[in-house]
């Protein structure tokens, strides 16, 4: 007997399970007639009734099973066989292992590749290309490309690419990417520790300081042949209006150490007579007046014809920690701008930077683009560790540098420098000549063809680095053997392995003299 399906009504055969043309499921339970009653029989008890069914049902399966098994069995064989090989043919080896005494190991490969392991769990890894990557116990990875490229992968996602040329690209984890530019001038006006493009202040404050009574007898007068010289100051006033004349005669200079270890004075103000030129301000004649804030210049424009340098008012303060204001009024030969005095110099066609405050409180400083030269910048500045030029090219790094720099930046444009990320190189003598004495710079590699020769041309700017560990030396870099030697001798270094290049024509020098461990590559 057929069935029917009892959604299509077609016939079906007595053992179907479901319908061969609507494909109607019949898992619910059958009904049958059992003299005249219904009895309702499970699907469970009919698959029973059908054991033939079932084995046959079993055995197809247990044979798919088996072949898919076998399958995969294969495939998986292939793709292991493959990475086994891929791995051992990238495997590199090591050549020879060191342990340094403070416990670091240092392992070189057979592919040319250094690698170090430090106590802290830092590994360093210099490749054969030249990339050395930084892997650090926090999970930051740092890349330094052999074409300046620096990249750092920070723990939570960033990944921020430092080029050659400034340019700085930022990735965040959440997909955003911020591209900044290294400053070598100031790019908003809220940047208060930077220049820009405007010109420096021209205004002049209303108060003339007429109210403020001079104290001839705190200062010593002095005639050299014809001229009158203030030779020193004895009071104790805090706020101090310098004479521009004394018995009917002008003042004509103002002679150093005039003003010396005064803790009393915050304020000093010089004037120039109405008819004549200003005195002469020396060169420090303002020396350790630890608490001086302001100077005031109460100038005019007067200049002999005969000295046109008559104005000069250059390092007129030294080792005042806590200047931080300077006023000119009057004489429009000097500017002030952002804690800078400047002075216009025709020859030049530009603002000369005559005096930065020592007390002022930032941490960079920006050479704007309208300044043609430096008399100085940063000497007894301790809060400035980052110093930015401008493309003028007349300039000494010693006008630049000071014992307490961490970096200096020359623009692009320099046709004489050039900075490898604020280490400065001088294109023409082929030498590294700023190698900052405070900056953390635990490693460092010489760049080809340039001869390592820290604080050349800087006045006294002589002391190592304690924070460099390693330095490496290729084979076509070179270095000055009486500055390296300060890294050998001296009680600050901690100088401890020198990388060099097989075939470097000065190995035996440092066979010679370091005492450290000396790794020739």
């Amino acid at each position: 007997m057929k069935r029917k399906c009892p959604i299509c009504n077609k016939p079906l055969p007595e053992e179907a399970h479901f319908c061969l043309y609507c494909f109607h499921d019949f898992n619910e339970a059958e009904e049958i007639e059992d003299n005249n009653k219904i009895v309702k029989i499970s699907l469970l008890k009919k698959l029973k009734q059908n054991k033939k069914a079932l084995i046959l049902i079993a055995v197809i399966l247990i044979l798919l099973l088996g072949v898919a098994t076998a399958c995969g069995i294969h495939y998986s064989g292939i793709n292991t066989d493959n990475k086994t090989s891929q791995t051992e043919n990238n495997q590199k080896h090591a050549v020879s292992e060191i342990t340094n005494d403070d416990g670091s190991v240092i392992t070189t490969y057979d592919d040319g590749s250094i690698e170090t392991v430090k106590t802290d769990g830092t590994v360093i890894t210099q490749e054969a290309d030249g990339t050395v990557v930084t892997e650090k116990s926090d999970g930051t990875v740092i890349t330094q490309k052999t074409d300046g490229t620096v990249v750092t992968e920070e723990p939570n996602g960033t990944i921020v690419t430092e080029k050659p040329d400034g340019t700085v690209i930022t990735e965040k984890p959440d997909g955003t990417t911020v591209v900044t530019q290294k400053p070598t001038e100031a790019t908003s006006e809220n940047e208060s520790t930077s220049g820009n493009t405007d010109e420096p202040s021209t205004e002049t404050p209303s108060s003339d300081y007429s109210d403020i009574p001079i104290n001839y007898d705190d200062f010593e007068f002095e005639y050299k042949g014809k001229y009158l010289y203030i030779t020193k100051y004895t009071g104790k006033d805090k706020i101090v209006r310098v004479p521009y004349s004394y018995n009917g005669d002008y003042v004509y200079w103002i002679e150093t150490f005039a003003f010396n270890s005064n803790s009393n004075i915050e304020k000093i103000i010089f004037e120039a007579p109405p008819d004549s030129a200003p005195p002469i301000v020396d060169s420090k004649a303002i020396l350790y007046c630890s608490n001086l804030k302001s100077v005031v210049f109460n100038w005019n424009n007067i200049i002999p014809e005969n000295n046109p340098n008559y104005l000069s008012i250059r390092n007129f303060a030294s080792q005042c920690r806590s200047l931080t204001d300077i006023q000119v009024i009057n004489c429009d030969k000097y500017k002030v701008y952002e804690n800078g005095l400047y002075y216009y110099d025709k020859n030049k066609e530009g603002y000369v930077l005559y005096y930065l405050c020592e007390g002022a409180n930032i941490s960079e400083w920006h050479m704007p683009e309208w300044c043609v030269d430096v008399s100085s910048v940063c000497a007894n500045n301790s809060n400035i560790k980052r110093v930015y030029a401008n493309p003028y090219s007349e300039y000494y790094l010693n006008k630049y540098c000071s014992r307490y720099l961490e970096a200096l930046y020359i623009d692009d444009d320099n046709e004489f420098y050039f900075d490898d990320n604020g280490v400065v190189y001088n294109k023409v003598l082929k030498q590294l000549q700023f190698f900052s004495n405070v900056a953390d710079i635990k490693e460092y590699t010489i760049l080809d063809g340039y001869e390592f020769n820290p604080y050349a041309g800087l006045n006294g700017a002589e002391d190592v680095n304690p924070n460099l560990e390693i330095l490496h030396i290729p084979k076509n870099s070179g270095f000055n053997q009486n500055y390296l030697n300060k890294y050998f001798t001296s009680s600050k270094s901690n100088l401890k392995t020198i990388y060099i290049e097989e075939g470097h024509p000065n190995i035996d020098f440092i066979n010679e003299n370091f005492k450290g461990e000396i790794i020739i590559y």
